[in-house]
């Protein structure tokens, strides 16, 4: 299976928020797998939760039963103290059955402070919606 694309359930909360990207990875801090195009927050919507897509330029190959981890990034690094980042998204959830992944773990802010292991804050009572598309 390679997958494609990564579509998040989004919408902006602020007028002007720092572009963003997803990164694949093998763990939350892991090594970097696929990075897909950024996207212009700002053609976001602001009004309801929407599926926004990002593209991979290339394929990423991935192994069946194994878990992978969609890191949604920002231009620049909101993670950083006064990076210059600005705005804010709400990253929606899907409440079960609704949810094709249920039993997932939702982290925020991990690598903070510009420390590449920090895994952030768990969040677990949480289904963020995503969606995978894969070539097979």
């Amino acid at each position: 299976m390679q997958a494609t694309k990564i579509e998040l359930f989004l919408k902006r909360t602020s007028s002007a928020p720092a572009d963003i990207y997803v990164e694949l990875r093998p763990s939350p801090t892991g090594n970097v797998l696929g990075t897909t195009n950024a996207i212009n927050s700002s053609t976001i919507t602001n009004s309801n939760l929407s599926w926004v897509g990002f593209r991979f330029p290339n394929a990423i190959s991935l192994s069946a039963a194994t878990v992978y981890y969609i890191r949604l990034r920002s231009i620049p690094t909101s993670t950083d103290a006064l990076s210059g980042a600005t705005g804010a998204l709400n990253w929606g959830y899907l409440q079960s059955p609704s949810s094709p992944y249920s039993g997932g773990v939702a982290r925020r802010y991990v690598g903070r402070l510009s420390n590449p292991n920090d895994l952030g804050q768990q969040l677990d009572q949480y289904d963020f919606g995503f969606r995978v598309f894969v070539l097979q």
